[in-house]
């Protein structure tokens, strides 16, 4: 490592031009949440100029990053790079906007928290009115919102709410590109084969199923992989646009969910003492880039919830805890689980079927280990859903992850390159401490660290020369791309559904009538109604005599009937 503030000579125009584009990426999502926050202080609210704005601050940041480090061609780089952030932005909403999120939290409280930001509410001056757990207010009160803020600014710029869901693939884009800039800078693995490894840590099947959603998982994957990344550069050639891009990761990953924090301080630990052991010089600059930044993240971007939390509920982390915590996880497991401890849940839940149980109706079901590699209909069933409880990482991932471990067993008793398994060990060693200390590992998509851990283990493959590594290499990448196809049959599925939800609107404005609608848990669902130009009534469904000739939105617990088309006027 050097203290040089420039990238080295040596270093491949491609690995530069990566980095400048995962670098605006997070820049941009980072100032983004800053310039709210400040809107917020001062009782402003979210508006249309936000998103524009830090993209073009964001510009000018890669302006100086591109003059820094490749001062020949730096208007080259520059240009390029900016068109293909702008190009990445565009390219997800056209991708995202022909389809509905039909996930459950997605329409129940994430896309009403991502309408009502829109709509002008400011979370630093006070909860939204009506804080209850049906219609989704409480949990955007009291949880943090930085991708709903996010995704409102997109909503505000093309006044289409599913456009918001293009944030998901702008952050796995980042997260993408940011991944291939490290594998280019490593001479031992080719580009292309750079591109494919990237593109398995960025896509989980997290990130696939909760593409088209407002859920926030993926969105919290693709900034640990941004971590991660961001850490091994850091190692790799220490410079200021590294403390710049760590900085931004930090204030985002935070903000988009509360295991934010401990996966940013885990994280940062594991980085500290790395520097500390191997590069002291470097160490004060990293803390003071990290302190900073969680600072602004926690005490600014991070005001609501963490501050409001803290003054109103006596605890930052409320209602996860606190005195007046809620429990709302009892309800997410088999009755007989709440007597396991959470390495029993997370093993069953990691080498299980892909399930989504249906607790309401047994409440207590049998939950089977299954043979790794080996799956069924309920396996093939259950890979779209993208919040699905058992297996969640896909039908593979039980063996993937069994035969990660003995492709680490196998490197560790074969001759292996002085000095190259300290960093991937620690990598490993953080992301292994993260999903241990979750009481709630066992729903695998709060810790989308565990999807690295046995691509991270082939990475470290790569420099070892016996034979029989790298057979088993090479077929656990084929089963991760296998793995990850399954999970890109939600997007099929989605197109079929949002097929079907068009239809139902459709038939709806052809009545020409003012329809009865009971949004029930879905009550953003009013602003596909108010998009499309469909007047509504909003009722109430239970109890009235006539609530059985009801119909439902295809997965929406929305009801409502359909009057009878208006008639023609005469001539």
């Amino acid at each position: 490592m050097t203290g040089r503030n420039k990238f080295a000579v040596d270093e491949p125009v491609f690995s530069g031009f990566c980095f400048l584009i995962a670098f605006g990426i997070v820049n941009i999502f980072a100032i983004t949440l800053l310039l709210s926050s400040l809107s917020f202080f001062f009782s402003g609210h979210l508006s249309i100029f936000h998103l524009p704005a830090a993209i073009a601050i964001s510009m000018f940041l890669n302006w100086l990053a591109a003059k820094n480090g490749y001062p020949e061609l730096a208007w080259d780089m520059y240009i390029k790079t900016n068109w293909a952030i702008l190009g990445i932005f565009l390219i997800s909403i056209f991708c995202t906007l022909p389809f509905y999120d039909i996930s459950l939290d997605g329409q129940w409280y994430h896309q009403e928290s991502v309408y009502q930001l829109a709509r002008g509410w400011n979370p630093f001056k006070g909860n939204f009115p009506d804080d209850t757990i049906r219609n989704g207010s409480f949990w955007f009160n009291h949880y943090a919102k930085g991708l709903e803020i996010f995704q409102a600014a997109f909503y505000l710029l093309t006044g289409k709410m599913e456009s918001g869901k293009a944030a998901n693939l702008v952050v796995a884009a980042g997260s993408f590109f940011l991944c291939l800039s490290f594998l280019s800078r490593l001479k031992k693995i080719s580009r292309w084969k750079s591109v494919w490894i990237s593109a398995l840590l960025a896509f989980s099947p997290i990130v696939v199923v909760q593409l088209l959603t407002f859920c926030n998982d993926g969105g919290m994957s693709g900034m640990v992989l941004y971590f991660v990344a961001s850490a091994a550069l850091i190692l790799l050639e220490y410079n200021k646009q590294l403390l710049l891009l760590l900085a931004s990761v930090i204030i985002v990953t935070v903000n988009i969910k509360f295991t934010g924090i401990l996966y940013a301080v885990c994280f940062s630990v594991a980085l500290l003492f790395v520097l500390f052991i191997r590069s002291r010089n470097n160490f004060r600059s990293v803390l003071i880039a990290i302190t900073v930044a969680g600072l602004l993240g926690v005490c600014f971007a991070g005001f609501n919830p963490y501050v409001t939390n803290y003054k109103n509920e006596g605890h930052p982390l409320y209602p996860l805890m606190g005195k007046n915590k809620v429990d709302f996880m009892k309800n997410e497991y088999p009755l007989s689980w709440r007597f396991k401890n959470r390495f029993e849940k997370l093993f069953i839940s990691a080498f299980t079927h892909t399930d989504d149980l249906n607790l309401f109706v047994e409440p207590d079901p049998p939950v089977p280990l299954k043979i790794p590699f080996t799956f069924n209909r309920t396996d093939v069933h259950n890979s779209v859903n993208p919040l699905v409880t058992m297996g969640a990482m896909g039908p593979l991932f039980s063996g993937i992850l069994l035969l990660g471990f003995v492709l680490f067993a196998l490197i560790c008793i074969n001759p292996f390159p002085q000095g190259k398994l300290f960093y991937p060990v620690i990598i490993l060693l953080t992301c292994v401490a993260t999903v241990l200390m979750m009481e709630e590992a066992w729903t695998l998509r709060y810790v989308p660290q565990i999807w690295f851990i046995p691509i991270v283990i082939a990475l470290v493959s790569e420099y070892s020369s016996a034979k029989p590594v790298r057979y088993i290499r090479n077929f656990l990448y084929i089963a991760v791309s296998v793995n990850i196809c399954f999970s890109l049959l939600s997007i099929g599925w989605n197109y079929v559904q949002s097929r079907e939800l068009n239809a139902q609107f459709r038939e709806l404005k052809e009545t020409g009538q003012v329809i009865p609608v009971d949004f029930n848990y879905y009550l953003s669902n009013r602003i596909r109604f108010e998009e499309k130009h469909i007047p509504y009534r909003q009722i109430h469904m239970e109890g009235r005599p006539d609530s059985a000739s009801s119909l439902s939105f295809n997965h929406s617990y929305a009801k409502y009937f359909l009057p009878a088309a208006a008639p023609l006027p005469s001539r």
